[in-house]
Order: C-alpha cells, then sequence, then structure tokens
C-alpha cells in the first residue's frame, strides 16, 4: 500500500499574465520539460498529471522509485498510473484551469490501490 500524503491540500491550476499554466505543485518535467497544459491529453498534461500524483504519493527513502527526466524521481505509483490520471482529470479540466479537489484525488488514488490488492 502507498503512503498518501495527508497534507496535500486541493490542487490550483491557472493561467499567468502570458498565458503559461501554473500549478500549486512542483513541476516533474518528463514529458513536457517547457511546462504543464491541461484540456487534452498531451505530454504538458501528463507532467500535470505525473507532478499531481508525485505530491500526494511521493517517492520515499527505501521503496523502488521511477527516474524521470533530467534525474527527478517519483514513486512507482505515480508512474504506473499518471496516464490514466491524465484522462480522469486533466484532459477534462478546462484550458483556463481550475481547482482538483483533495478529497477526490485522495478517492482515486485508494481506488487504484485496491485494484492492485484484489489483483492479488
Amino acid at each position: 500500500m502507498q503512503m498518501i500524503d495527508e497534507r496535500q491540500g486541493d490542487v490550483r491550476v491557472w493561467r499567468d499574465a502570458d498565458g503559461t499554466l501554473q500549478a500549486s505543485v512542483a513541476h516533474l518535467a518528463h514529458h513536457s520539460p517547457t511546462g504543464f497544459e491541461c484540456g487534452y491529453g498531451g505530454s504538458g498534461p501528463a507532467d500535470l498529471a505525473l507532478s499531481i500524483l508525485a505530491a500526494f504519493v511521493p517517492a520515499r527513502a527505501g521503496v523502488a522509485t521511477e527516474q524521470l527526466y533530467k534525474g527527478q524521481r517519483c514513486s512507482r505509483f505515480a508512474w504506473a498510473y499518471h496516464q490514466q490520471f491524465k484522462w480522469e482529470f486533466i484532459a477534462t479540466l478546462p484550458k483556463e484551469g481550475g481547482a482538483l479537489r483533495a478529497a477526490a484525488i485522495r478517492e482515486w488514488i485508494a481506488a487504484r490501490e485496491a485494484e492492485v490488492i484484489e489483483e492479488h
């Protein structure tokens, strides 16, 4: 079972004055070194999804992780599920941004964890 960071709050996504998408999570650059995006299923949305899941299920010492672009690391859970999360949460987010509720993200993570447990 993964260790969900219960301190992580809602994720805010917005565009700054020049139109660049910003988020209240750190950017783990892997698919899109130039930054986040939302409202479709491309590389910028994949990085936003990966970064959100990594914030909620962070890499932990002594637990296997995935190496990303330029040596950054994330939990295996974040890596394994970020594309699915992208399609369910990020691709449907309005292009101007919005808020992703922490409770909904935690519920989604718990459902994926339950699937893994049922498979074993």
